[in-house]
Order: structure tokens, then C-alpha cells, then sequence
């Protein structure tokens, strides 16, 4: 009996050095970015002539991550206007200086004024990262203005995680 209890003990005190250490850090960034590149609308038939747009653009970015600078995001959405309202999700990548990228997705909910975006506001989760980054996760929300451009420029808050191993024990 003492034996069974003897290994148990080793395997949680083996499992507690091998467990991963998660490290929470507050993030605060922003962005701008102009119209997108490649922008394709249609149409809707049907439910009052709805809009779809689909879009892919670079935008840059300020802020950084882990202590490495963002350099700048390349993003690909989806969006439809309805009752005054746009409606857009999408997924885009920070490149950093380090040559890392974090992938991020995202929904944004903006108010048209005379059919054109105004003001808005984005929520975001991080879902990959490459390089010493993979297994990052986090997650915030970004205040959303339309610039001269035809974009949108955004201030941002949130978190995020990274993945690290524990030290091993001495």
C-alpha cells in the first residue's frame, strides 16, 4: 500500500515539473488600414439588394509582442451592410520584426452614416503564432473610426498567453 501511494506521489510530483507555465500579458496596439487591395462586392437578389463585400489588404500597426514589434498585418474578411449596420469577420497576421507572426481572428461591428462606415467596434481572439510564439492564445476589443482612406483605423486592448516550459527542477 505505502508502495502505491509512493508512486502516486511521483507521478503528480513529475506531472507539476512537467506541466507548461502560462505567463497572462496585457496588450495595448493600434492600426490603420486603407481601403483593401483586392475588394470584390455583390448584391444580394434578395432581402432588399443586402451587400456582401470580400476583401484582402495590408494595414500597418503599431504596439508589440513578447518584445518584438509589429511590423505590420495582412488580413482577408468577409462583410455585409444592413440596416445601418456593417458586419464584417475575417482572420488576419501580425508580421513582427523578429520574423514571427501571430494569427489572429476577428469580428467587427460598425455604424454607417450615408452608407459609408463610421464608427465600430472589434473584438479579436489570437489562435496561432510561429517560431518561440506558437501556442500563444489571447483575446480583446478594438475602438473602430473610418479614415480618409476608406478604411478604418483602430485602438486596441487585450491579452494574451504564451506558451513556456517550466524550468526543470534542481
Amino acid at each position: 500500500m505505502i508502495t502505491k501511494i509512493l508512486r502516486g506521489c511521483t507521478v503528480l510530483a513529475l506531472a507539476a515539473v512537467c506541466i507548461p507555465a502560462r505567463a497572462q500579458t496585457k496588450s495595448s496596439w493600434t492600426f490603420s488600414c486603407p481601403l483593401a487591395d483586392d475588394l470584390q462586392t455583390v448584391t444580394a437578389a434578395t432581402h432588399g439588394g443586402i451587400p456582401f463585400a470580400i476583401g484582402q489588404g495590408k494595414c500597418s500597426v503599431t504596439g508589440d509582442i513578447a518584445g518584438s514589434a509589429s511590423k505590420s498585418i495582412t488580413n482577408s474578411a468577409y462583410a455585409e451592410n444592413s440596416g445601418g449596420q456593417m458586419r464584417m469577420w475575417g482572420v488576419f497576421m501580425n508580421t513582427l520584426a523578429s520574423g514571427e507572426e501571430v494569427g489572429y481572428i476577428y469580428q467587427i461591428t460598425e455604424t454607417l452614416v450615408n452608407g459609408a462606415a463610421s464608427t465600430g467596434r472589434m473584438t479579436y481572439q489570437i489562435n496561432e503564432g510561429t517560431g518561440n510564439l506558437a501556442g500563444i492564445s489571447g483575446a480583446g476589443t478594438c475602438t473602430i473610426t473610418a479614415n480618409s482612406s476608406g478604411g478604418s483605423d483602430g485602438t486596441c486592448s487585450g491579452q494574451y498567453t504564451l506558451f513556456q516550459e517550466s524550468p526543470p527542477k534542481q
